[in-house]
C-alpha cells in the first residue's frame, strides 16, 4: 500500500530475555465520530446499500471500521465511486492524505474540529 507504513515492530515480553518477540504490523487509524456521516449513510451502510459497494466495511457495536484502500481509492472521477456518500468519501480522503489506513467511526468518539457533522 502506497504511503503506509509497513514495517514490523519486535514486541518482547516483559522481563523475559530469551523468548522469541512478537511480531506485529502497525496501522494508523483514524477514530472519529459517526455524527460526520449522515443518517441515510448510516442507513446505506447498515444495510449493506449497492452505494456503498466499493468500500470496505465491517459494523461494530457502535459503529464502523472502513478501510480506507490504497491510493486507487482517491480517484473521485472512478464511476465505481460515484454513489458512495460524499461525507463518507471526505473522510476517506483526508485519511488517505495523513497515511491513515483504517477509519473507525464510533457514537462516542470526538468529532474532528473543522469537519461537518450531522446531528441525527
Amino acid at each position: 500500500m502506497a504511503g503506509a507504513d509497513t514495517s514490523l515492530i519486535r514486541m518482547a515480553e516483559p522481563g523475559v530475555s530469551n523468548r522469541p518477540s512478537l511480531e506485529a504490523a502497525v496501522v494508523r487509524m483514524l477514530v472519529c465520530s459517526t455524527g460526520h456521516i449522515r443518517e441515510g449513510t448510516d442507513r446505506k451502510l447498515t444495510e449493506n446499500h449497492p452505494d456503498v459497494e466499493p468500500l470496505s466495511f465491517y459494523p461494530i457495536e457502535f459503529g464502523y471500521l472502513i478501510w480506507t484502500g490504497s491510493e486507487g481509492l482517491l480517484q473521485l472521477d472512478d464511476p465505481e465511486w460515484a454513489n458512495v456518500p460524499t461525507e463518507l468519501r471526505d473522510l476517506m480522503i483526508r485519511a488517505r492524505h495523513a497515511n491513515i489506513e483504517w477509519i473507525r467511526l464510533d457514537c462516542d468518539a470526538p468529532p474532528i474540529e473543522g469537519v461537518t457533522t450531522y446531528a441525527w
